[in-house]
């Protein structure tokens, strides 16, 4: 009986403790479309101060923004759009990495691409 009573104390406190990253939520965008609907961390900036992140946004209308990149460093965040190259998807709902890229291929981001064309 106090394996119960320790269990729902336990549950007690973390139920009402409150969920939510450290520090102040960043607006990615001013509109219903730019909600980002996945995230995945797609690796450090080439000077290691900052990272690069992936999003998904949950639009389903062609012409609207699919996939883009969050580049934060300490003090600033910066957004940028990536074009879907080739047919839209209909709905994007979340992204996940593989660490290591997929075996027997190599994955190139579309901006990385664009940037050393």
């Amino acid at each position: 009986m106090a394996w119960i009573t320790a269990a729902a104390a336990l549950l007690t406190v973390l139920g009402s403790a409150p969920a939510g990253a450290d520090g102040e939520w960043q607006k990615v965008g001013g509109d219903a479309r730019s909600g980002v609907s996945g995230l995945a961390y797609e690796g450090r900036t080439a000077d290691g101060a900052g990272v690069h992140a992936l999003i998904v946004h949950d639009n389903k209308r062609s012409g609207q923004q699919r996939l883009s990149r969050i580049t934060h460093r300490e003090g600033s965040d910066g957004i940028s759009p990536i074009t879907w190259d080739g047919p839209e998807p209909v709905d994007l709902e979340a992204i996940e990495a593989i660490p290591g890229g997929m075996p027997g291929s190599t994955w190139r981001s579309p901006a990385a691409a664009s940037s050393t064309a």
